[in-house]
C-alpha cells in the first residue's frame, strides 16, 4: 500500500484495477479499466516522465 496518497478507481464502472500501456513515440500512458475495458489517458508534460522504486518495493513496473 502506497501511504499518503489516494486510490483511484474507474470513473465509469468503480473497478479498481488497471492495465497500463505505453506508446513509445508519443510516451502516452494508456489506462485501462479491467471492469469496463474504458481508456483514460495519462501524457506527461513536458514529455519525460522518471519512473522510481516506491516504499519498501523490489522492483518498478516495466515493458513487456
Amino acid at each position: 500500500m502506497i501511504t499518503g496518497l489516494k486510490q483511484m478507481g474507474c470513473g465509469n464502472c468503480g473497478h479498481e484495477v488497471f492495465k497500463l500501456f505505453t506508446d513509445d513515440e508519443t510516451r502516452r500512458i494508456g489506462v485501462e479499466c479491467q471492469g469496463c475495458k474504458e481508456i483514460s489517458w495519462i501524457q506527461p508534460e513536458p514529455s519525460k516522465l522518471t519512473i522510481e522504486f516506491g516504499e519498501n518495493s523490489d522492483g518498478r513496473i516495466a515493458v513487456f
